[in-house]
């Protein structure tokens, strides 16, 4: 088999994508299968502490100054290089940075646990659980973020064949361990219980592949680099700004349902976030692989492969974003009845406010991914603080007007403010014309995702209102149908209104083939 550095650029990101593809869809039925045997077995509000818990963690994110970021960068250009002695500089500096983030985090966690439980009002009779969760949670998140940097190596030498069988792996050990602990009667300590043995068997092998992967690697206090450091931080901290915007789009609508309302809505709102941010996934595994192998580029200094790897890129990213996103947000009803049966009408309309604003965040993916690898993040920065303050701000206020939808509309409103301020600056940098780039990448997908969408979405409200709720069969039958109709319709606009050229044709016969997994 030919190594991956003999591939090319292009080759390598057909490769990485298909096995990202792979691994997303494993994750996909994971979380689709396990969440309702999960809330089957421990209740709505215990899966609100859960959803909970993911939260916190992210806030506890913010303290490693965005250093996680500039692993893969740095791997990439370094590896290119075959400058080894900077990668061993990397892996060490960078455990050694998160172990003392860890402790730290540890700390902080034990003083404010208490303060937490009684601001998000979880109820004193699953406070003790509470506590274990929250507790454990935080310390695995601090270890897990230590044992990154040796998963890094798989990201960063473009090995996404690695990293996706092993997270394929460790999560088999996760699912067969949470089914074992809540067969049981462990509840939520079961859960993290699995979470730790998870924990163990990812980072002991990714330590082990790390050094299959780099003969060169070392581990010792030499390595520990100070200028090193600063390089990581100087790349970083530039990220913490966007990384810290996401936290406050992904994470504060769950806190402040908490606060504002009850830890029940929580499990609701999670579910509809659950499947809208499983689709966002689906659209990004096209550019999963990228970082990598743009830095790659950028290490090279070629100019004009990173310009035509921009506008491919976006291009089906988009034309493959508008129908997924759209397609969900029409067929909300049906998807909820389908995975949790009646009740969950809330959740479903939560999928329908969330669905343009993750639409319009996903289409700034490409954009973010290159001016990462070309370290251009200053334009980033703003957007995510754009985004952030609008967030805080109408969140505080609409979840006081209007309750339970006022937190995913302001959201929402969030998500499309800052990528938008994104594609203005990066586009006049780069010399696009906005009407251009819309015109050509925009357009037709808008369109051939806006009719079926509609036609979906009435013949839901009309026809199909009850579909799913005596059985999972009929609501399979109508998500089926209603998955021929939109595709149907949606390919037939994007073939008519020719939105792939001859170059299109040629990058999908080279790089699509069943060839990419030799």
């Amino acid at each position: 088999m030919m190594s991956l550095s003999g591939q090319s650029i292009g080759r390598k990101i057909a490769r990485n994508t298909a096995y990202n593809f792979v691994g997303r869809a494993w994750s996909l039925i994971v979380t689709l299968a396990m969440t309702p045997f999960i809330i089957s077995h421990i209740g709505i509000e215990r899966f609100g502490i859960l959803s909970i818990v993911g939260a916190i963690a992210g806030y506890f994110g913010i303290l490693d100054f965005g250093l996680g970021t500039s692993f893969v960068k740095y791997i990439a250009e370094y590896y290119t290089k075959k400058e080894y002695s900077k990668i061993n500089q990397i892996v060490n500096t960078g455990f050694v940075f998160y172990f003392i983030f860890t402790v730290a985090a540890t700390v902080l966690a034990y003083f404010v646990m208490g303060l937490l439980l009684r601001i998000l009002k979880i109820p004193p009779h699953l406070w003790k659980e509470g506590m274990f969760v929250f507790w454990t949670g935080i310390v695995l998140f601090g270890c897990s973020s230590m044992m990154g940097v040796f998963a890094a190596v798989q990201n960063g030498l473009q090995r996404m064949d690695i990293s996706n069988r092993l997270s394929i792996g460790t999560s088999l050990i996760g699912v067969l361990a949470t089914i074992l602990f809540l067969e049981k009667g462990y509840g939520l300590y079961g859960i993290m219980a699995s979470n730790i043995l998870v924990f163990l068997a990812s980072g002991a092998a990714s330590v082990l592949i790390a050094f299959r992967l780099v003969p060169e690697l070392r581990i010792g206090p030499s390595f520990v680099n100070g200028k090193m450091f600063r390089s990581l931080f100087n790349f970083g901290y530039k990220m913490q700004t966007a990384k810290i915007g996401d936290i406050v789009l992904f994470q504060t609508d769950r806190l402040l349902i908490a606060g504002f309302l009850n830890i029940g809505l929580v499990g609701f709102y999670q579910l509809g976030t659950t499947i809208i941010q499983q689709a966002r996934q689906i659209p990004l595994l096209l550019i999963s692989a990228i970082l990598p192998a743009a830095s790659e580029i950028d290490a090279r200094s070629d100019h004009g492969k990173m310009m035509e790897l921009y506008l491919r890129g976006s291009k089906y990213l988009i034309v493959s974003s508008f129908p997924i996103m759209l397609f969900v947000a029409a067929s909300a009803n049906v998807i909820m009845m389908i995975w949790m049966g009646p009740g969950y009408v809330n959740s479903a309309v939560i999928i329908q406010i969330l669905s343009i604003g993750y639409l319009v965040n996903l289409m700034a993916g490409m954009g973010v991914t290159v001016a990462m690898a070309m370290e251009e993040l200053d334009y980033q920065m703003k957007a995510a603080l754009i985004t952030m303050a609008l967030n805080i701000a109408l969140s505080v206020i609409l979840v006081m007007v209007m309750g339970f939808w006022g937190v995913a509309l302001a959201t929402t409103i969030a998500l499309i403010s800052g990528p938008v301020y994104f594609f203005i600056k990066l586009h006049s940098k780069m010399g696009l014309s906005q009407r251009s780039f819309l015109g050509k990448t925009v357009l037709l997908p808008f369109l051939g995702s806006m009719v079926p969408a509609a036609i979906i979405f009435a013949a839901n409200l009309i026809f199909f209102k009850d579909a799913g709720y005596n059985g999972g069969i009929r609501g399979w039958a109508v998500l089926m149908i209603e998955f021929a109709v939109f595709a149907g319709v949606y390919a037939a606009i994007i073939l008519k209104g020719k939105y792939f050229d001859g170059k299109d044709a040629e990058i999908f016969r080279e790089h699509l083939s069943f060839r990419i997994f030799r």
